[in-house]
């Protein structure tokens, strides 16, 4: 009975016109619709001419030496045939790739030559595996190498990756297009590429081949719109993008494709405005509550900003560019100034896509530099290789005008308190005490679904190092087990009671019974002290958290106050790599003391093996505190002290 409670609620929560959507999809799907309508037929290949371009000319002085030595580390790699997947590891996939083989296992999808629609996600492996190497990433590798070094080369292996990719993947044929997302991602990286080669050219190569397989690829995207808008997340905005994109280059290929171009442009153009005013809230919170999807949204958004300039069309709504404007100002505060690392929050899949920079995957500098020019007529950092991806698109810019402190006081959903920031429609709370110093509090406050089990959990960052940290992903597509560890309550930094989630799980992507604050979080900045509290209520307990930061960041206090029926409750701490020992009832490594106190007794306080996954299928070791009691009511509490530099 509890469980058709679950689903009850759960549906009214996601809307039962985005469920409606979805049945819809699978309804078409079963029933072979998209079969009659989307023919499966060769893909067209589109070759790079770099004869006769008015090339760009980079001034060495201008282009960071780190960028320029990378660069050409990297395009090497991929001559030999190997690809850095989910930003972090290095695969041989051969030159050109298997296009239908996992490149982290044996299997091989035998029957790609299927339609797409007779395909599903839920395979053997993980088919993000395959998706990953078609979306075209390695494109913008190749295009800004040959861009640097004239090494015809790299021009030449790209024409050979993409002309092999056609032939084995014909249009509307096997897994590369079976996902809408995935199609658009392929279609902005390759224009993309043409962009960054050719520049304003791009506008003279208009054969037949490239006119065909844009079109393909629109096509493709606009089939099944209505299930991506019913996902409310970054799916509707990247085929809208795409759509964006795309029609607006066939609006100009010729006279006879015009109208179709205009069309596509059009509906994109309308399907970001509705989309981003819906799934970017008033705080500037994005629906998909993560750090890596929200660096997506970004880029994605930068994508249509650089086109549209391109294009010389008008710009977009008013509402839209406002927020834009505060997705970007959110992005800000969660990124550690000092390293441009972010806390790994939520959702991590490795996208990383139409990147035109060398710095490691995990490093959001590049992201709001864009940014901040393309919406804010301004720059965020000083110069440094997170300028690159300005300077292949051409933009000129002048480290002159820096942006100065955040300034939204005007909005009431976004409050700041000194140096505490409450976004109180996506649920969270920062506390910025200094470049060195600073927090963030996970409310259990769901808008829009869930992809993690994580209520007041707490990272903590100093001096550019995430000392208490979250537990990523790994996989979407792995065991139970390691399933509902990365995304269930065991990989946050939070109370467990007993075994359970206070949340039920319905399915792979999908939690039940959403939970919410009991009551606005309270919020106190006065001189020397910052404090936050907030708390949530399930059946298995309560679970009241207070932070509170003194001396500048040298002393953190994390008061827990737990009760209810349970027979157990567990307080982690996911702890980042030191030699950490046991003292008592403290934890001491390199001059860091976490101390653990309580009005009743514990029944343990041990050092215990977990799991975190900072990049998409990728896991590693690392130590977590477990502290665990059985009395209720109990306040427990963790002093955290620092160092004096």
């Amino acid at each position: 009975m509890l469980r058709i409670y679950d689903y009850i609620i759960t549906s009214y929560s996601l809307g039962f016109e985005n469920i409606l959507n979805v049945l819809k999809y699978r309804i078409f799907k079963k029933l072979g619709i998209f079969k009659l309508f989307q023919k499966i037929k060769n893909c067209p290949n589109i070759n790079i001419d770099i004869n006769n371009l008015n090339t760009l000319h980079l001034n060495s002085e201008s282009y960071h030496k780190f960028s320029a030595d990378t660069l050409i580390s990297d395009c090497e790699k991929l001559i030999a045939g190997n690809l850095i997947i989910y930003g972090n590891q290095l695969i041989n996939v051969g030159s050109p790739p298997e296009w239908h083989k996992d490149p982290l296992s044996i299997y091989r999808v035998k029957a790609y030559k299927k339609h797409w629609s007779s395909f599903s996600d839920y395979e053997k492996i993980d088919i993000k595996n395959i998706w990953e190497l078609s979306r075209f990433n390695w494109i913008n590798t190749f295009s800004r190498g040959w861009i640097w070094t004239k090494d015809k080369r790299y021009v030449d292996c790209l024409n050979l990756w993409i002309k092999n990719w056609c032939i084995e993947n014909p249009v509307n044929s096997g897994q590369n297009w079976m996902c809408g997302q995935e199609v658009s991602i392929r279609l902005i990286n390759i224009m993309l590429g043409w962009y960054v080669i050719e520049g304003n050219d791009l506008l003279k190569n208009f054969s037949q081949n490239r006119i065909d397989f844009v079109i393909a690829h629109l096509e493709r995207i606009s089939s099944t719109r209505f299930y991506a808008e019913a996902q409310n997340n970054n799916h509707s905005i990247s085929e809208s993008a795409a759509l964006y994109i795309g029609g607006k280059w066939l609006s100009k290929s010729s006279i006879k494709k015009a109208r179709i171009g205009h069309y596509f442009s059009k509906i994109g153009k309308r399907g970001l405005e509705k989309n981003i005013c819906k799934l970017v809230m008033e705080d500037g919170s994005f629906s998909q509550n993560s750090l890596n999807y929200h660096r997506f949204l970004l880029d994605t958004l930068c994508q249509v900003e650089i086109w549209r300039k391109f294009f010389n069309d008008k710009l977009f709504s008013a509402k839209y560019i406002n927020c834009c404007n505060l997705a970007v100002e959110w992005l800000e505060v969660f990124v550690d100034s000092k390293t441009g690392r972010a806390p790994n929050l939520g959702a991590n899949d490795g996208t990383f896509c139409y990147q035109l920079h060398s710095l490691p995957y995990d490093n959001f500098k590049p992201t709001l530099q864009l940014s901040y020019f393309l919406f804010k007529n301004t720059l965020l950092y000083y110069a440094g290789p997170w300028d690159e991806t300005l300077f292949m698109l051409r933009f000129k810019y002048k480290h002159l005008n820096l942006k100065k402190k955040i300034s939204t006081a005007n909005d009431i959903n976004f409050k700041k308190r000194e140096q505490i920031f409450y976004f109180s429609e996506g649920g969270y709370v920062v506390i910025k005490l200094n470049e060195n110093s600073w927090s963030l509090l996970r409310l259990p406050r769901y808008k829009f679904r869930p992809s993690q089990c994580d209520p007041l959990h707490f990272d903590l960052w100093n001096n550019g190092e995430n000392i208490l940290r979250d537990g990523g992903s790994f996989s979407y597509n792995t065991s139970k087990e390691l399933m509902d560890y990365f995304s269930g309550i065991r990989s946050h930094n939070t109370v467990q009671f007993d075994e359970f989630n206070p949340m039920s799980r319905i399915s792979r992507f999908l939690w039940g019974n959403w939970l919410q604050t009991e009551e606005e979080p309270i919020l106190i900045s006065n001189d020397g002290l910052k404090k936050v509290s907030s708390s949530y209520r399930c059946k298995f307990g309560r679970h009241k958290r207070t932070i509170s930061a003194f001396d500048a960041g040298l002393k953190w206090e994390i008061a827990d106050e737990i009760s209810g029926p349970f027979k157990k409750a567990t307080l982690r701490w996911r702890l980042f790599k030191k030699n950490w020992k046991i003292n008592g009832n403290s934890l001491i490594t390199d001059g860091i003391r976490i101390k653990i106190n309580s009005d009743k007794e514990l029944r343990s306080l041990r050092l215990k093996d977990g799991l975190e996954s900072n990049n998409y299928q990728s896991k590693n070791k690392l130590q977590v505190l477990e502290i665990v009691f059985s009395t209720s009511p109990i306040v427990v509490k963790t002093i955290i002290e620092f160092p004096k530099n």
